[in-house]
């Protein structure tokens, strides 16, 4: 189905909510994700399709709040919310997890001034959408680095064709 998928993309990313979470209903990248499921969550604004057709490239670079999908920042600013105050979720076992997460990559950050594991996002009309990864980086922007620290990313474009235009670079 995801073809033009590089390995470490889907084994970083889809592989594990495939195997741990999700699981797999789809039988064809034209069946339909219904709204408010863990996969229209996670794939959103993509439909497996446009998800599929996705032209896939690994770069770095700062990562501002205006280049951000407002979806992104909004779940970015919730998980820095949630270091403060148990607002993530109304199941407190997720909201603790989150800030064990969170904690674990701010000390890794602090540690070694690096970025800890590439994120995977796509490029939506909105801007960028981070797909996995908000972890980490929303630990960049509550530790102040995300404009000095490069993130490490597997990012999604459209082609030309797709889109009418050229791809992002």
């Amino acid at each position: 189905m995801f073809s033009r998928i590089p390995d470490e993309v889907f084994d970083g990313f889809l592989k594990p909510l495939i195997i741990n979470d999700l699981g797999w209903p789809f039988t064809s990248v034209n069946d339909n994700m219904v709204v408010g499921t863990g996969w229209y969550r996670a794939l959103y604004p993509f439909s497996l399709a446009s998800f599929s057709n996705l032209r896939w490239k690994r770069s770095s670079f700062p990562i501002y709040q205006d280049i951000l999908d407002p979806v992104s920042y909004g779940d970015i600013n919730l998980i820095i919310t949630n270091q403060i105050a148990n607002m993530f979720s109304c199941t407190p076992e997720y909201s603790k997890s989150s800030r064990d997460t969170m904690t674990g990559i701010k000390e890794f950050i602090k540690s070694t001034g690096r970025f800890p594991a590439p994120i995977v996002t796509a490029m939506t009309p909105n801007g960028i959408k981070i797909l996995d990864g908000n972890h980490r980086v929303a630990a960049l922007f509550d530790l102040g680095l995300n404009n000095s620290i490069p993130i490490d990313t597997w990012h999604g474009t459209f082609t030309t064709q797709q889109t009418g235009r050229e791809p992002a670079k």
